[in-house]
């Protein structure tokens, strides 16, 4: 290497080089050959086109993978926020449905409800109901002798008429 002093280029750099222009040539654009500055052959071309078109596609493919799993991580966030309320809400309906009563949902453990998939599993639920006591009726059961309809015997009076003109003095 020549050592320039007045700032001029040194011969080996030659024309075109980096340390000549200041400018990276690395990247070249598509149509100029590297080594000559002279325009690409057809075949270049199209091995060029072809080049940048696999770039594209992978890089299209890349984005349509990271969407899917941002989607995907998305509908898990969701999920595992809505799932406690999913598998209440089917425990009530399988309870309701077999007139059970079921226990306070906040003193269970509602993850053992779910599935594989993350969703309820009806089968362990319809298990757990069913261990589950019936529900009390809220009225109480009154059997047939306590209920007199014609009012005339039984252990009840008959009732007091209202109407003054049936009244017994």
């Amino acid at each position: 290497m020549s050592d320039a002093v007045d700032g001029s280029v040194p011969a080996e750099a030659g024309i075109g080089s980096s340390a000549a222009t200041g400018i990276d040539n690395s990247a070249q654009a598509p149509g100029n050959d590297a080594v000559a500055g002279l325009p690409l052959t057809y075949d270049e071309l199209l091995a060029e086109r072809d080049k940048w078109q696999r770039e594209a596609e992978q890089f299209q493919t890349a984005a349509e993978t990271s969407a899917e799993e941002a989607r995907q991580a998305g509908r898990q966030a969701a999920l595992s926020e809505l799932m406690p309320m999913l598998v209440g809400g089917e425990l009530r309906i399988q309870a309701q449905a077999e007139n059970i009563e079921i226990p306070d949902l906040e003193y269970l453990n509602l993850a053992s409800f779910m599935g594989e998939d993350g969703k309820p599993d009806t089968e362990v639920i319809k298990k757990f109901v069913a261990t589950c006591p019936k529900k009390r009726s809220h009225f109480p059961q009154i059997g047939g002798a306590q209920i007199n309809l014609n009012h005339s015997s039984g252990p009840f009076n008959p009732p007091v008429s209202l109407d003054a003109r049936t009244r017994k003095r």
